[in-house]
């Protein structure tokens, strides 16, 4: 008889951290972060997860206030960015720049305040591209963000 207030009082305080974390970081601990096919992903699933927390860590940083739903893994803006990094022109002009691997994640995100001006509140941006680059020592670092 006892098990139920128990297991009520645990439930009650797992959705109050919850709700605090969630108004206290924007990131939606119910976001959702997919990591695409891993059979057909050039990155591996720890890869992915590693930049989808250097992402979150920016949004954290750059976003105060606004609340992202949603990071997912794209393939094909991944493979774009190297190919744009990689050009003929950006290696020749600087070799030591170049870009040996790049993972891109999409994300959507819900604008707050104090973030959003008062038209823009609540408001659902899509697409929102993150960039996270292979560096020549051997790590990954954030390198960008923004609308492709």
């Amino acid at each position: 008889m006892k098990k139920v207030p128990v297991i009520i009082g645990v439930s009650l305080a797992a959705v109050a951290f919850a709700v605090l974390w969630h108004a206290t970081h924007g990131i939606s601990v119910f976001a959702r972060t997919d990591c695409g096919d891993s059979s057909k992903n050039t990155h591996s699933d720890e890869e992915i997860r590693m930049a989808a927390s250097m992402a979150r860590e920016q949004f954290r940083k750059e976003f105060n206030g606004c609340i992202m739903t949603e990071l997912s893994y794209s393939e094909e803006w991944s493979q774009a960015e190297m190919e744009y990094e990689n050009s003929y022109y950006a290696c020749y002009l600087a070799p030591e720049k170049c870009v040996d691997d790049a993972i891109v994640l999409e994300s959507t995100f819900v604008t707050k305040s104090p973030f959003a001006s008062f038209m823009w509140e609540n408001y659902t941006q899509r697409g929102w591209k993150w960039v996270i680059k292979h560096t020549p020592e051997g790590g990954w670092k954030f390198t960008g963000c923004g609308y492709a």
